[in-house]
């Protein structure tokens, strides 16, 4: 196997420099911050730190450092460091004069909870998608140059995301916490607090946002738009405005694989030979699980069940079915105007008021009647791009423990792991409001537990999801290894 560098290289794998900074290898010093050249990491820090390009990621900047000496100079306590005086004012619920029960305490207590964690992975994302941003930018306007990210980088995306992952699984334990509460007891103020709903919580819609979901991917009810019942908060919104101007943790990701990764992989051979593969493998599967003397056409059905949407998968040789397979995660456009309260409601006859908002069943609105904006990227290039990234992404998978490919993976995996939390968070959140409500109608006006079981249904990180259909055993490819000066993977051997 070559001896070089490569941007996710572990310790124990990179070139040693004198303490003088020169090389003891023939390959040439870093062009920038971004070099996969990991060797030159020490280095990097201290060119990165003083560089003002806006490629650079400085060693500071990757880990959120600030100098002292900017901290004020006062006594810090216990108190005024957490702002304990002021954070134990905030459950009286004042907007609606006071607390109306005892348990409303814990019910504003278990939400504020809610939202501080929900503050802390946005935080943690922020990070993520500040670094995925710079290394996708550069790489793309750069192409001529082995751009990645470096050893540093992906582990404290990976570590980042693992945060997040954790925090969303611990506060799967707080429902619990919740269901103390009686829903004979939750009845006793649950009329003044509509219509106040957890729909209008904008750190969850950002968290939506910033992973990638996209409308069409969202169970609106009745709504043209989510946003139609977040209007009150006009703060709120202008964060929620800014995290939809901005490129998605998923938008970064898929183009990181399809523009950066895709380049250094032997493409049309791995697929070709990952295809064979898959099948002799699936022949053999099979011959141990029929008889092949007496059952070989059952054989032969069964590996082309799986073949055929494996090939499917990979080439999208049918534009149609691949579009098919999409629409199972999308939802329909709303037919109606108004608020959650005509959320599932499919046989609307008579003109119907809202209770919450007075809007109409048979209003418009110039949202709803406006044409969708065209495409930015034709159908065969945008087909294009997903054949780039599934097979990057099946490249990666496949040959996760290579010693270059194993912090891409785990990056993968960790984004995986966050949305399954999330889904359930979801799933946890649902049996908790059918436990206190039953099928009532929500706070909100929507349909309550069956808006939210549509809810289940969501998916961000799709292909990746959709790659484990797919996936094959690494024992049964050809071993890999890349070529520093030529950026690419090879086949070890002759195939």
């Amino acid at each position: 196997m070559d001896s070089h560098t490569h941007p996710i290289t572990p310790p124990h794998f990179e070139e040693t420099q004198p303490i003088n900074g020169s090389s003891t290898t023939s390959s040439p010093p870093p062009s920038h911050p971004l070099s996969s050249n990991n060797s030159q990491i020490g280095q990097e820090r201290s060119k990165s730190s003083s560089s003002s390009s806006d490629h650079s990621i400085s060693y500071e900047e990757l880990h959120g450092l600030h100098p002292l000496e900017n901290a004020k100079k006062v006594i810090v306590t216990y108190n005024n460091y957490i702002m304990t005086d002021e954070l134990l004012k905030l459950q009286n619920g004042d907007c609606k004069g006071g607390l109306n029960h005892h348990d409303e305490h814990l019910f504003i207590v278990v939400h504020q909870s809610f939202e501080l964690w929900f503050k802390q992975i946005l935080f943690e994302l922020d990070s993520v998608q500040t670094v995925l941003r710079k290394v996708v930018n550069y790489a793309t306007s750069h192409s001529n140059e082995d751009v990645d990210l470096t050893v540093e980088q992906t582990q404290i995306l990976v570590h980042r995301l693992n945060r997040a992952d954790q925090i969303l699984r611990y506060t799967l334990g707080t429902f619990d916490i919740l269901e103390t509460m009686h829903p004979a007891d939750f009845l006793e103020y649950r009329s003044v607090i509509g219509p106040a709903s957890g729909f209008q919580s904008i750190q969850m819609r950002e968290l939506e946002v910033m992973l990638g979901l996209r409308d069409c991917n969202r169970n609106m009810g009745s709504r043209n738009s989510f946003e139609e019942d977040l209007q009150h908060d006009l703060i709120g919104m202008k964060r929620l405005k800014q995290r939809q101007s901005e490129m998605s943790v998923r938008k970064l990701v898929y183009r990181w694989l399809e523009e950066v990764v895709y380049p250094k992989i032997p493409a049309n051979q791995f697929i070709q030979i990952f295809l064979e593969r898959k099948k002799d493998h699936l022949m053999f599967q099979k011959c141990r699980w029929f008889n092949p003397e007496t059952e070989m056409q059952t054989i032969q059905e069964q590996i082309e069940r799986e073949m055929k949407p494996a090939k499917q998968w990979i080439h999208i040789e049918d534009t149609e079915t691949h579009i098919k397979g999409r629409q199972q995660f999308k939802f329909k456009k709303p037919s109606t105007r108004g608020c959650p309260f005509f959320a599932q409601q499919e046989n609307v006859t008579t003109e119907e008021k809202c209770p919450v908002t007075g809007a109409s069943s048979e209003s418009n609105t110039p949202a709803a009647e406006e044409e969708e904006k065209p495409m930015k990227r034709s159908v065969n290039e945008k087909i294009e791009r997903i054949k780039k990234r599934r097979t990057a992404l099946l490249f990666i998978m496949s040959y996760r423990h290579h010693h270059m490919l194993w912090d891409y993976a785990n990056l993968l995996d960790k984004l995986v792991a966050l949305e399954e939390a999330l889904l359930m968070w979801r799933t946890r959140h649902v049996r908790m409001v059918e436990r206190m409500i039953g099928t009532r109608v929500g706070t909100g006006g929507s349909s309550g537990v069956d808006y939210l079981e549509q809810t289940l249904k969501y998916r961000v990180f799709l292909d990746l999801w959709e790659s484990r259909s797919h996936f094959v055993q690494t024992t049964i490819l050809p071993s890999v290894q890349y070529k520093t000066g030529e950026n690419m993977f090879v086949f070890e051997n002759k195939l």
